[in-house]
């Protein structure tokens, strides 16, 4: 057994042990020393530790001793975690190791930038009793594959907190954001502004129309529609405002995301509010993501088990001091974020997008199938915010009385979808949200165009699971027009 397997299966013995306080745990415990002598260390923690063990395993030991040795064996990980030099293994960005770099500077170990996971993979694979832990950016894929040859593997995001992820983005979704909102500026008779999720974007390829504007984001967030629909009534001609609606959008914020792709988005539309003057509508400083793990006492044995990321932060600084760090890395790396969108703020191509709206691809029917079905139960199962949904109830109407203050035409969509996609999702999600925008329609008089179970449409329409292709998006936009929406006012600038 290697040094790195012994500490993990320390860890969860000592966990079991506080959670059964059982005397086979004990034995067990004690099994696990005896084994790995060599990697016991030498600590003022140490000798109190073995000596509880054996007096606790060789008698009936009752529950008040197994709480004294479950707090020994706290105090002696802790000190063992802190007398080890750790391997940091840091991949992705250089700005990953910056920041580990300024964590670690007086805490000894090795930090190490890996810029390949193959140099990181074949490390471990040539140091095996190394207690490796890696600490990954949002590009990382086979690294978190090797969990059984690592000591712990820990996101960037979470040591940093949500203000630390990589502000990357999407340079080619950038540059068609900011062409396509500067043509409500540039032309006196855009009609219609199409929001809402990836579904949106697909359903109006803007190649179709010569009088409309689609800003709908790659994924699903009302704030974000809301921000830009408040910013166009005020100053553009558009009269027709298109919100595609999936089937789970009450109940889902893509702002509560914790996933790269989020990120990706996220930053991607900030980039966009800069190069604009928008308001950006995120403020991602969650009190949820502040690293509240504990101090320099011990920690209570309870609380080992999985939260090994909350005791390596623990072992490296006080929560105050990584706030400290990170307040200092985050004003670093803002300006660099400002520079970088400024930088390439004219050397975008809104064309390169443009294009894959007009992607005639699809699957066969077999794989269209089940990758409809897949689809909808993910969607289902991210839907999961019940608190969502007053959030997202709220946004909506905010944009239906808006709409209807300035005189202007809401028009809700729920786009087209597989029956395998819709059999996924819950029957009492749909009827919420047909309830409640038809409730919004007869109060500001909107209108709302169901096409969630239009049969005309069939695998040929489908680019993937459940967004649409070029052939797709013509019907929708026929469907749009045969209900009194019109996309062929030829533009006037």
């Amino acid at each position: 057994m290697t040094k790195s397997q012994y500490l993990k299966s320390f860890r969860q013995h000592i966990a079991m042990l506080a959670q059964y306080k059982t005397h086979i745990e004990v034995d067990m415990l004690k099994n696990l020393i005896l084994d790995n002598a060599g990697h016991i260390k030498e600590l003022n923690e140490t000798l109190p530790f073995i000596e509880l063990l054996i007096d606790c395993s060789e008698r009936q030991a009752s529950a008040g001793d197994i709480t004294k040795l479950a707090d020994a064996a706290s105090a002696y990980w802790f000190a063992y975690l802190h007398s080890e030099a750790i391997h940091f293994a840091v991949y992705g960005q250089k700005t990953c190791f910056d920041v580990m770099t300024e964590m670690c500077a007086d805490k000894g170990g090795d930090i190490v930038h890996y810029e390949s996971q193959e140099l990181l993979l074949s490390h471990i694979m040539e140091n095996p009793d190394d207690c490796v832990v890696v600490i990954y950016d949002y590009s990382a894929t086979d690294i978190l594959h090797q969990e059984d040859k690592l000591f712990a593997i820990i996101s960037y995001s979470y040591l940093m907190g949500e203000e630390g992820i990589n502000k990357l983005f999407n340079q080619d979704y950038l540059g068609y954001l900011d062409a396509e909102f500067k043509k409500l500026y540039s032309t006196t008779t855009t009609v219609n502004l199409v929001t809402g999720s990836s579904h949106a974007w697909h359903a109006v390829p803007v190649a179709l129309s010569n009088n409309t504007v689609n800003l709908s984001m790659f994924s699903a967030d009302l704030l974000y529609a809301k921000s830009v629909i408040l910013k166009s009534l005020n100053s553009s001609p558009v009269q027709n405002y298109i919100l595609f609606l999936s089937p789970y959008f009450l109940y889902f914020e893509t702002a509560k995301g914790r996933s790269a792709f989020s990120q990706l988005i996220f930053h991607t539309l900030r980039a966009f509010c800069l190069l604009n003057s928008i308001d950006y509508p995120y403020e991602q400083k969650n009190s949820e993501n502040v690293i509240q793990s504990g101090a320099s006492h011990v920690k209570p044995l309870s609380a080992i088990n999985d939260d090994l990321q909350d005791i390596i932060v623990a072992t490296l600084h006080s929560p105050e001091e990584m706030q400290r760090i990170r307040n200092k890395v985050e004003v670093n790396r803002e300006q660099e974020f400002i520079n970088q969108v400024k930088s390439i703020s004219g050397k975008l191509n809104p064309d390169n997008l443009k294009s894959k709206q007009m992607l005639m691809d699809h699957l066969e029917s077999e794989a269209f199938t089940k990758a409809a079905a897949a689809r909808g139960e993910l969607h289902a199962a991210q839907a999961r915010w019940q608190r969502s949904m007053a959030y997202n109830k709220k946004n909506l109407e905010d944009i239906a009385f808006e709409v209807q203050k300035h005189q202007r035409q809401l028009v809700m969509v729920i786009p087209p979808f597989a029956p395998e996609y819709m059999q996924q999702i819950p029957q009492s999600m749909l009827r919420e949200l047909k309830a409640f925008t038809l409730s919004l329609c007869e109060k500001y008089a909107g209108r709302l165009i169901d096409l969630s179970t239009d049969n005309e449409f069939t695998y040929r329409d489908f680019l993937d699971g459940d967004h649409l292709n070029g052939a797709g998006g013509r019907k929708v936009m026929a469907r749009l027009e045969n209900a009194g929406l019109d996309f062929a006012t030829p533009l006037t600038y």
